[in-house]
């Protein structure tokens, strides 16, 4: 039996989040506390990129930023320390400057380290951190920012009675020298808003705002702006004000808050007038202005958020607790949220299962989420880690791309052509800015490229579908063409090195005719000839060659793959039609050489090189070839790995190994370890095309597009990285795997007036197949396959309406395959009196339910399809879980 998971997986939900500057003095940065992992995100034009992804050596309690030798350092109070983390560039990853250990004992309440109280002082005085107990204890650190490191701490202990601390600000004060601390404080019988004066390393209590029991309200949160010398203010859940504070405190101005909101989360607004940005626990987004006293405007709705963060360009971000975030900007005159962007949450995590949706022999965690009315259906996969280190728009219709070098020895990639529709554009590359070179690279620009690459020495070859072209790139009026005779056309072609001074281009052309070429330098002169040609049997798919032959490779629609000799002789023809169910059909193919086992154990592993098939149906095929001068051998794998549904594209990939670029549904790395092939999704967003670009600063760099017209740069990180992609559920409750019809069936609803019901999703294509719907009232509470009987599935289900006689049922459903339409049909259903918590199917072709506090054994009767009780026994509490092994079953 196989294991699930050697780990658990870091957590996604966001619960702290702020802006700073961590990496270099200015950068656009976003730092997500997610309980024991720091997630770093570049903010560019108001789009999150995540940058860097780290577990921290305890749970975050609370976190903020202060800046020291000119960028910010965060500040973390963890369960038993408070610690500076800074950001390294060279090491690529948070690091610890100076920590102090605030408690003896972790979630103590009359020690630090047991609240979520952090504050930083930002005026011109010293640099300091506040920070609180639960009850009765302020500690105010001083920082040495000389080297940046934490001081011993000033103490406030209250002595009269027990104070709940709920929240701490600094005030920026007008005289110099001494910092200005405010603690909203909970009394037995009061609500209290303490002034401090933090001095000569001593801290006293100067100025006291009180709320009786009797008052209409009291104030939850605290805050003050930079600019706001000597003011702070209080949101309370009716109210907010504006106090004056000296050694007294004055409120000043109020001003009414909309009937029944209350504050999630807010944020100062980046720039230097002072707005404070509130969101609700709805979503709803007010700001509140204080040039003239006090004023509140709504501004939109966004998601449920856990907090508000001020990016650039006017921007948002409000990750969600409970759901997936959103990113965007406000229309002040529409009053609407305008998203372009999302921030993944995976919780809470309601049900999940193990399976291998794509048959490639490795599982993916199928689980739906549901938060408020936020609900889904993710597909979770492992995948390779990708930084964005360059982002433009505008590349619509991209049909293609082609890095090329000025010379075939260079190391580093100059230029790139793009192919589109009906034109041809060239981009020069400078480290990752790039600039439009198309109407002097001497390429033919107004017809679109089948494929480019470098040629023999300092030329470059363009294939379009009415010419071959080679051109000099050290002077670009040199030319050579071979034009096509209409009315012919070139569909396929492809580049074959066969040494510094010969490349050979390989074509095919309407109706069924292969040709080869050959670009030769000779005394410095080149030559474009045609050296062979042929009529092929079949209609080819896709083209593949190997130099050391030279070697074709003609992947056809009849299902085959042909290996012709350099006078386009067939060696070798290979079927694939017995290895896949339908018929499989070559779409891209490359010939590499990865340090991975034989598929003949005979063989000489340093002889063999890989042929990899990407298939029509979302397959990857591998197949061993043994290549030499005057012989070949083949073998073939009987074993495919599905990736996914699109057809699949594949590509070399050259970083510290070999390795092969795949391209189906989303980018994945096909790579050697350990002897084997193994394969990882690369986590980016859906791309169209995809190719290598070797770039000085990036030497294992890809370029990206997508359908949106978003064209990137990205680079490959050692670690691994989950990524989702989400189906939309409404209120998800239990989900069960039908191995048969690779389906995810997936019980919907509450339970209330609307009609619950049981959904089937075929989540690789993301559709739904068929539904089955309950009784009003009724909602399902446990879900299992029945595997004595295939197709069958049971439900255990509560009824919450009071006034039905039974309080739960058990309903066995199949669910079968007709006329290419899947259905579900009922069975049979026996009522109970109690909910049924639990399903667990046992031996024999029996099924165990928990039911209030019995424990029935239920069978199918084969003849009739109804359920039939076997024995049933009374346990002291409900039946909650249960497993079993062999006799022996345990009950929670």
């Amino acid at each position: 039996k196989r294991y699930f998971a050697k780990r658990v997986c870091n957590s996604k939900t966001v619960v702290q989040a702020i802006s700073a500057s961590v990496r270099t003095i200015g950068s656009s940065d976003i730092i997500f506390g997610k309980e024991n992992t720091l997630e770093l995100l570049h903010d560019e034009d108001g789009t999150l990129t995540s940058f860097h992804e780290q577990q921290v050596f305890s749970t975050i309690l609370a976190l903020d930023k202060i800046l020291l030798k000119g960028k910010d350092t965060l500040v973390i109070l963890f369960a038993k320390s408070l610690a500076l983390i800074d950001f390294s560039i060279e090491d690529h990853r948070f690091v610890c400057r100076h920590s102090r250990q605030t408690s003896t004992k972790a979630f103590d309440r009359r020690q630090i380290g047991n609240s979520n109280v952090v504050t930083v002082c930002h005026s011109s005085g010293r640099k300091q951190v506040a920070t609180a107990a639960f009850h009765d204890l302020i500690h105010v650190y001083p920082i040495n920012e000389d080297n940046c490191t934490i001081e011993e701490p000033i103490t406030w202990k209250n002595s009269h009675g027990m104070l709940t601390i709920w929240q701490l600000a600094f005030i920026p004060s007008s005289h110099q020298g001494k910092n200005v601390l405010a603690a909203l404080v909970h009394a037995k019988d009061d609500r209290e808003l303490l002034i401090f004066h933090i001095q000569d390393g001593r801290m006293t209590e100067v100025a006291k705002l009180s709320y009786g029991q009797r008052s209409a309200s009291y104030p939850l949160n605290i805050t003050s702006h930079p600019s706001m010398l000597d003011q702070i203010i209080l949101i309370h859940d009716i109210k907010i004000e504006l106090a004056q504070v000296t050694t007294s405190v004055v409120v000043n101005h109020i001003c009414a808050t909309p009937k029944g909101m209350s504050v999630a989360a807010f944020a100062w607004e980046n720039n230097s007038s002072p707005r404070l940005w509130m969101v609700t626990p709805s979503g709803k987004v007010h700001h509140l202005s204080i040039d003239k006293g006090l004023s509140i405007h709504f501004m939109g709705r966004s998601n449920p958020a856990a907090a508000i963060i001020p990016l650039s360009h006017n921007y948002w971000a409000f990750p969600g607790q409970n759901c997936d975030g959103r990113i965007g900007r406000f229309d002040e005159q529409t009053k609407t949220f305008q998203t372009s962007g999302t921030l993944s949450n995976w919780g809470p995590i309601i049900d999940f299962a193990a399976v291998d949706l794509y048959q490639e022999k490795r599982d993916q965690i199928v689980a739906i989420s549901e938060g408020g009315h936020a609900g889904s259906l993710r597909v979770i996969r492992n995948g390779i880690a990708a930084t964005r280190v360059s982002h433009v728009t505008g590349y619509h219709g991209v049909t293609g791309m082609y890095p090329i070098k000025m010379r075939m020895e260079d190391t580093w990639d100059t230029f790139v052509v793009f192919s589109f529709i009906s034109e041809t554009r060239v981009l020069k590359i400078v480290d990752t800015d790039m600039e439009d070179h198309t109407h002097a690279s001497g390429l033919l620009i107004d017809q679109p490229t089948l494929i480019a690459g470098n040629g023999p020495s300092s030329w470059m070859i363009q294939v379009t579908p009415n010419a071959i072209l080679g051109v000099a790139l050290h002077d670009h009026s040199i030319k050579q063409m071979w034009v096509v005779s209409s009315p012919a056309v070139i569909h396929l072609a492809t580049i074959i090195h066969i040494s510094s001074q010969v490349s050979q281009i390989l074509v095919t052309l309407t109706p069924n005719i292969i040709k080869v070429f050959t670009l030769s330098i000779e005394g410095g002169i080149a030559h474009l000839t045609e050296t062979s040609s042929k009529e092929a049997k079949d209609q080819i798919s896709c083209l593949a060659g190997e130099g050391s032959g030279p070697y074709y490779i003609l992947g056809t629609y009849a299902g085959t793959i042909d290996i012709l000799s350099s006078t386009l002789q067939v060696l070798h023809s290979i079927s694939l039609v017995h290895l896949t169910k339908e018929m499989p059909i070559p779409h891209s193919m490359v010939v590499t050489r990865m340090e991975v086992s034989p598929i003949d154990h005979k063989s000489n592993a340093s002889h063999v090189s890989q042929l990899v098939v990407g298939i029509r149906d979302g397959s990857l095929l591998r197949i061993d070839l043994t290549l030499g001068p005057s012989q070949m051998e083949v073998h073939v794998s009987t074993s495919t790995r599905r990736i996914g549904l699109l057809p699949v594209t594949v590509m070399p990939y050259t970083s510290s190994s070999h390795g092969i670029i795949c391209l189906s549904d989303q980018p994945g790395l096909l790579y050697a370890h350990r002897g084997r092939l193994n394969y990882s999704s690369i986590s980016v967003e859906l791309a169209s095309h995809i190719c290598q670009l070797r770039l000085k600063p990036y030497p294992s760099a890809l370029m990206v597009t997508s359908e949106s017209g978003a064209l990137d740069i990205i680079t490959l990180e050692e670690s691994q990285k989950l990524n989702a992609r989400v189906i939309p559920l409404k209120h998800p409750r239990k989900l069960v795997y039908d191995p048969d019809s690779h389906h995810v069936l997936v019980a919907i609803g509450r339970g209330d007036r609307n009609l619950a019901k049981v959904v089937a999703v075929d989540a690789v294509n993301s559709k739904m197949n068929a539904e089955y719907f309950l009784q009003p009232w009724e909602r399902v509470t446990a879900m299992s396959m029945w595997p004595h009987f295939k197709h069958v599935i049971m439900l255990g289900t509560c009824i919450n309406n009071k006034s039905e006689k039974c309080q739960g049922r058990i309903i066995a459903l199949s669910y079968t395959r007709q006329d290419d339409t899947y259905h579900f049909r009922e069975l049979s259903s026996l009522d109970l009196q109690d909910a049924v918590y639990c399903i667990h199917p046992y031996q024999e072709g029996l099924v165990l339910i928990g039911s209030g506090p019995n424990l029935r054994a239920l069978r199918l009767k084969d003849d009739q399809g109804s359920l039939e009780e076997v024995f049933s026994t009374a346990i002291a509490s409900n039946v909650i879980s249960m497993s079993s092994h062999l006799t022996r079953i345990a009950v929670g």
